[in-house]
């Protein structure tokens, strides 16, 4: 299914979730690499990971809260296991 977005939308997205009727959230498009193959509900500690990624501090709790691992504080991607930059 395609986006509908409106008329004179002109930005390039760095993520995109598909919501589902139980409000369940799967990346559809994801530079990020944080959402990978996962399906979630979208929470504060979403908001989180973002600020993080944007180079700003967040609370583990956070990110054990979405099932996310770290590995020497650095956000770990659970599909590759590599460090997510």
């Amino acid at each position: 299914m395609a986006p509908i977005m409106r008329d004179g939308v002109e930005y390039e997205f760095t993520t995109v979730f598909d919501l589902d009727v139980h409000h369940q959230a799967q990346a559809s498009k994801d530079r990020t690499q944080m959402f990978a193959d996962k399906i979630f509900q979208i929470t504060e500690d979403t908001g989180a990971l973002f600020r993080q990624w944007l180079g700003q501090e967040i609370n583990e709790s956070a990110r054990a809260g979405m099932g996310f691992e770290t590995q020497h504080g650095q956000p770990v991607n659970a599909s590759t296991d590599k460090i997510s930059q």
